[in-house]
């Protein structure tokens, strides 16, 4: 099992809350073992903040398979409880975004990991500090918490 990955979810429609909720059921019954969960944070929208605030959080998983496998199930989740895709930053039910897969490295067509600009969001770092402060960025070499705190105060 590979430990050390982490989801990040987010929307602003609807109940949010319950949307999370039901993605963490939906993840479980999926093989998508949730370890632990952040606290929920209220964000600002980006890059538009007249649109409605988010609501975000991060959770720590444990999964057996292939990025690829669990991209195809954080977008089966998504879609099922409501998520539509048409135009970019559009408001959604919920967005699942793989941010770490442990300290693995990958840039495809359709997944780069580490997330390419986890460490530009406060709305990623808060989150995943919750859970793993101490984590290192694959590719930058810093703890998560170093990487918020320059942010915060950058």
């Amino acid at each position: 099992m590979m430990k050390g990955v982490f989801l990040m979810l987010g929307g602003n429609l609807g109940d949010v809350s319950a949307t999370f909720n039901q993605a963490i059921a939906l993840l479980n019954a999926s093989s998508v073992r949730v370890l632990r969960c952040s606290s929920h944070y209220i964000t600002p929208a980006w890059p538009d903040p007249s649109q409605p605030e988010y609501l975000n959080m991060a959770v720590e998983v444990e999964w057996d398979g292939t990025p690829d496998e669990l991209l195809a199930i954080t977008q089966s989740v998504e879609h099922e409880l409501g998520r539509v895709r048409s135009v970019r930053n559009a408001n959604r039910t919920l967005d699942i975004d793989i941010v770490l897969f442990g300290s693995k490295l990958l840039d495809t067509e359709l997944l780069q990991v580490p997330h390419p600009r986890m460490h530009e969001r406060l709305f990623v770092l808060d989150p995943l500090c919750d859970l793993a402060p101490d984590f290192i960025h694959p590719i930058l070499g810093e703890k998560l918490e170093v990487l918020r705190l320059s942010l915060k105060n950058g």
